[in-house]
C-alpha cells in the first residue's frame, strides 16, 4: 500500500484527536459562534478557522478516486481497502486550507486609464494552468475549487477574461479595480508588489468531475478564498471578507527581506539618490494606530477613485447625488459598500459601486469603521 495514503490517514487521526479534545474543551465558544447569526460568521478568518493546512491536493484527492487494483496480496489489498475507506468517511467533513501556486489564481489585468489601475481577479485555480497527477492515475488531470462553465458568447470580459478565454476564467471568485493616484504608483504596484501577492484557499474535499473543452479534471468544494499580500500581511480581495491581516511566514520574511534590500541598493546606486539603509539596522519605527479613519484620512482615499466613479457618468451620462456608505475593517480592507438614493439598482448606480470597492484605507486600530461619503455627478 502506497506510504502517501498511510501517512494521510495517519495525519487525519491524529488531528480527530486533538480536534475532539479541543472541542471538548471548548464546548461553550463552539456553542456561541453557532448562535451567532450567519452573517456574522461568514467572515474568512471564522471560515478557516479549523482548516488543516494541506501542501498535496493530488494525494488527497487519490484518497477519493483510487482503488486496490494493484495490490497482489489479500492482506495489502484488504488494508488499502480499509485505509480508503477510511478516508472517504472522514475526509468529506473537513475543511482544508492551501496556498495556490498555480499562475491562473491570480489575474492582473492590463492598465486600465479609465481608473489608473489593474482589475485583479482571484480566480478558484489549483492546477488550471497545468495539470497534475490525483492519486494512482497515470493521466494528469486539472484541479479548481469550482466547476467550470462554458462562457457565454459576448458575456463580460474581466482580468482573468482578457484575450482567449481560460480555464481559470471560468472558476472567477472574485474580482475588484485597484486605483492609484497615478501612473508611476500604479507601475511600482505591478513591480513592487505583484509579484508577493499569493492566493488562499479553504475547500472541503467532496469533488466532482468535469470536463472543459476537451480537458479532464476535478472540481472540489471551495469554500472562501482571498489574495493577500505576503510581505505586509495586508489583505487585497476577500471571499467571503476578512477582518484582519493574513499571517506571514518566515520564507516570506526572508523572501520580502531580500527584494527589500536589493531594491534599496539598485536605488542607492542611483546618482543623486539617497543612501541605502545598512542591512543590519532597524528602520522601523513603531507608531500607535489610530482608533479611527480621519475625515482628512477618508478624503484622501475618496480622492483616489474619484476618476473611476466619474468615468461611469461620463459613459452613462445620468447625473445626480450617489451616497457610499463604507464598512472599512481595522486592517483597511473595504467589508461592504452601499449605494442610496435614486441610482442605486441603475446601470450607473452598479458601476459606482464596483469603483467604490477600488478604494484603499491605512490600518487603524477598531474592528469596524462606518461611515457615509457623497459623491455628485453633474457636469
Amino acid at each position: 500500500m502506497r506510504p502517501a495514503l498511510l501517512w494521510l490517514a495517519a495525519a487525519l487521526t491524529a488531528t480527530s484527536a486533538w480536534a475532539g479534545d479541543a472541542r471538548a474543551a471548548g464546548d461553550d465558544d463552539d456553542k456561541a459562534a453557532a448562535d451567532k447569526p450567519a452573517e456574522e460568521s461568514a467572515i474568512f478568518e471564522l471560515v478557516a478557522k479549523d482548516a488543516e493546512p494541506v501542501g498535496d491536493v493530488g494525494t488527497l484527492l487519490g484518497a477519493l478516486t483510487d482503488r486496490c487494483p494493484d495490490e497482489k496480496r489479500a492482506l495489502d489489498r484488504a488494508r488499502c481497502q480499509a485505509t480508503l475507506a477510511y478516508l472517504r468517511r472522514t475526509l468529506p467533513e473537513r475543511t482544508f486550507s492551501f496556498v495556490a501556486r498555480d499562475p491562473g489564481a491570480i489575474a492582473v489585468s492590463a492598465y486600465d486609464r479609465t481608473f489608473k489601475g489593474y482589475r485583479i481577479t482571484l480566480d478558484a485555480c489549483i492546477a488550471c494552468t497545468s495539470p497534475i497527477r490525483v492519486g494512482r492515475s497515470p493521466d494528469p488531470v486539472f484541479l479548481t475549487l469550482k466547476k467550470p462553465a462554458e462562457p457565454k458568447p459576448g458575456g463580460k470580459s474581466t482580468a482573468s477574461t482578457a484575450g482567449a478565454e481560460s480555464l481559470a476564467a471560468t472558476v472567477e471568485i472574485a474580482s475588484l479595480p485597484l486605483g492609484f493616484p497615478s501612473a508611476d504608483e500604479a507601475q511600482h504596484w505591478l513591480a513592487e508588489v505583484r509579484p508577493h501577492l499569493r492566493a488562499e484557499m479553504v475547500f472541503k474535499a467532496p469533488a466532482v468531475d468535469w470536463r472543459f473543452r476537451g480537458d479532464r479534471g476535478y472540481a472540489l468544494t471551495l469554500v472562501g478564498g482571498r489574495i493577500v499580500d505576503a510581505c505586509t500581511g495586508a489583505v487585497v480581495l476577500s471571499s467571503p471578507p476578512s477582518t484582519g491581516l493574513a499571517a506571514r511566514s518566515a520564507a516570506d520574511s526572508e523572501d520580502c527581506m531580500s527584494g527589500a534590500r536589493v531594491a534599496a541598493k539598485a536605488e542607492a546606486a542611483t546618482p543623486g539618490a539617497p543612501a541605502a539603509p545598512d542591512d543590519d539596522e532597524d528602520n522601523e519605527v513603531d507608531h500607535p494606530l489610530p482608533t479611527e479613519l480621519s475625515r482628512t484620512v477618508i478624503a484622501q482615499s475618496m480622492g483616489r477613485i474619484r476618476g473611476q466613479v466619474f468615468a461611469c457618468f461620463e459613459r452613462l451620462h445620468v447625473p445626480g447625488a450617489a451616497p457610499l456608505t463604507y464598512e472599512i475593517a481595522g486592517n483597511g480592507s473595504v467589508q461592504s459598500v452601499k449605494l442610496a438614493g435614486a441610482l442605486a439598482g441603475t446601470p450607473t448606480g452598479d458601476c459606482i459601486v464596483e469603483a467604490a470597492r477600488g478604494a484603499r484605507f491605512p490600518r487603524f486600530d477598531g474592528p469596524v469603521q462606518t461611515f457615509t461619503y457623497p459623491f455628485f455627478l453633474r457636469r
